[in-house]
């Protein structure tokens, strides 16, 4: 697993996870899930072909980096 603060993107992880998931497809988990004090960070699971996990990672570099929806 690998963990990414999201804390200067002005949005929640929770709300960056749902537009992850709804716009680009890319399922992530917030930290929160797993520890209190992880409550800015988003988990990601890279298990999956290798062709899925660049498929992902393109699919998130479009995701705007202040966190905010399209």
């Amino acid at each position: 697993m690998r963990g990414f603060n999201v804390e200067e993107t002005g949005s929640s992880a929770e709300e960056i996870q749902k537009t992850l998931l709804e716009e680009a497809g890319v399922a992530a988990i917030a930290g929160a899930a797993f520890v209190r004090k992880a409550k800015n960070f988003l988990r990601f699971s890279l298990v999956s072909a290798r062709n899925l996990l660049e498929e992902a990672l393109t699919e998130s570099s479009a995701f705007p980096r202040n966190g905010a929806r399209r």
